[in-house]
């Protein structure tokens, strides 16, 4: 192998090398989506907009594969609602994110009942895919993917 192969071979090592070693790359945050801005105060904030960003990621999800189902067990906007309130209440077991931050709380609120609207009726596709973006939505104004 002359100088000059050497050379080359040394420099793409090194280069491979270099790369190798940077830190990966941080994705970006998913955007929010327009008209929900999202205050948090106090000491808890970082705390409360994580775990409100987690539950509505979890809602999201668990809505969507219900839908998926031969026979979905979520038919209605009733029983939407009954699992926000049952996931809420296990994932919170008494405190409540939203007496600490009402202001979070009502953005939360006025947007959720814009996308997806007060019906506690009939859950059809269109109905369950507005549900399932309106609360991926809140979860990606609180940070979460």
């Amino acid at each position: 192998m002359n100088r000059f192969a050497l050379a080359a071979a040394l420099a793409v090592a090194a280069a491979v090398a270099w790369l190798a070693s940077r830190p990966a790359p941080v994705p970006d945050a998913p955007s929010p989506p327009a008209g929900l801005v999202l205050s948090w105060s106090g000491p808890t904030a970082d705390a409360d907009r994580a775990t409100m960003g987690g539950l509505c990621a979890g809602l999201a999800d668990a809505i969507e594969h219900d839908g998926g189902l031969a026979s979905p067990r979520i038919t209605n906007g009733t029983q939407v609602e009954e699992l926000r309130v049952a996931a809420r209440e296990g994932r919170m077991r008494g405190e409540s994110i939203g007496a600490r931050q009402p202001a979070a709380r009502q953005a939360i609120g006025d947007y959720l009942d814009r996308e997806a609207g007060k019906s506690g009726g009939p859950l059809d596709a269109d109905a369950r895919r507005r549900w399932v973006a309106a609360f991926r939505g809140v979860a990606a104004a609180c940070g979460v993917r």
